[in-house]
């Protein structure tokens, strides 16, 4: 039994383990043996090494118990170059997969918009429809909605949406048709990672964590929002995944609204069609008290100072009078 415990016998089983287990696992990856096995995919590929290992040993031993010192020695070498050649071939692989994990962390810096079949980058500043501003010539015939939804992406970061929902059934028994997801941005925000391609909402803007949908009706666990504002299309999303902001609420938040058709429309000293118009000079109207159509306005000038106070009628028919500016 001596032949077996030769000081190059033992360099020998050492460098076999070494290079069988690594060959082994190697051979795991080149040959796909892990792919699509999820979490199981490590074990398998460990197995393969360990599985590796034990037929190197034993070929190891006989090999010993037979081969003169100088063989033995010549194996040696040869296992050397062997185990340079697998971690030559580890290295490439790790490198190959940081490659393919760069090209996916830049696909994450992408906010897929729909624009015409093309898709803009996150820093790109795209209005779609009325990204920040409503418009009356693009709008004139839009009917309003009951206001907007904010997805909360600090809480929820996978947004789903569902498809039609069957009012007898609950809310846990749908299963969602598709989703945006949502990660934090390297100068803080959020920026959408994911989305689908038809996803054009009323207002996005990423870097203002802008992202509002036109709410079309609600229910108790759902809510309908028009996912696609060029075409109308909607979808159901679920309602405690963000904020519903009614039209009086939204326009108390923001800073500034304008008429949609100044010839016609005046500030009126109340809130009745045939009150007086106020006369006085002013560059924006703030809103500050809204009852039902009509909203209570300040005016200010260019240099923000007050200049006077009044009342607008903004809303008719299911329709907006007024436009806005979400960042104005």
């Amino acid at each position: 039994m001596k032949n077996l415990f030769r000081p190059a016998c033992l360099l020998l089983y050492l460098l076999t383990l070494i290079a069988f287990f690594f060959g082994g696992m190697t051979m795991a990856a080149l040959t796909g043996a892990a792919k699509d096995q999820g979490l199981a995919g490590g074990a398998i590929v460990f197995f393969y090494g360990v599985i590796s290992i034990g037929m190197g040993f034993v070929f190891a031993m006989i090999y010993c118990f037979y081969a003169s010192d100088k063989a033995v020695k010549t194996a040696n070498w040869s296992l050397i170059g062997l185990i340079i050649i697998v971690a030559g071939l580890m290295a490439y692989n790790y490198n190959e997969r940081q490659k393919e994990m760069e090209k996916k962390s830049e696909l994450k810096k992408f906010n897929y918009i729909q624009n015409e079949g093309k898709f803009q980058t996150a820093g790109f500043d795209l209005n779609i429809k009325k990204n920040l501003n409503f418009k009356k010539d693009e709008f004139e015939d839009t009917q309003m909605g009951l206001g907007f939804f904010k997805p909360n992406f600090f809480e929820k970061p996978v947004i789903y949406f569902y498809g039609q929902p069957n009012l007898e059934k609950s809310f846990q028994e749908l299963s969602p048709t598709d989703s945006i997801v949502t990660a934090q941005a390297e100068l803080g925000g959020f920026q959408i990672t994911n989305a689908p391609p038809w996803l054009v909402p009323e207002h996005l803007k990423m870097d203002y964590d802008i992202l509002y949908f036109k709410v079309i009706s609600l229910g108790r666990d759902l809510i309908e929002v028009e996912v696609n504002s060029t075409n109308g299309q909607t979808g159901y999303m679920d309602r405690s995944a963000g904020e519903i902001i009614f039209w009086p609420e939204f326009f108390l938040r923001i800073n500034s609204v304008e008429f949609l058709d100044p010839v016609n429309q005046k500030v009126l000293h109340n809130n009745v069609d045939h009150a007086s118009e106020v006369i006085t000079l002013y560059d924006l109207m703030r809103p500050v008290l809204i009852q039902n159509e009509w909203m209570q306005v300040e005016l200010y000038d260019d240099s923000y100072k007050v200049t006077g106070k009044g009342w607008i009628k903004w809303r008719a028919d299911g329709k907006l009078l007024i436009s806005y500016s979400l960042l104005s």
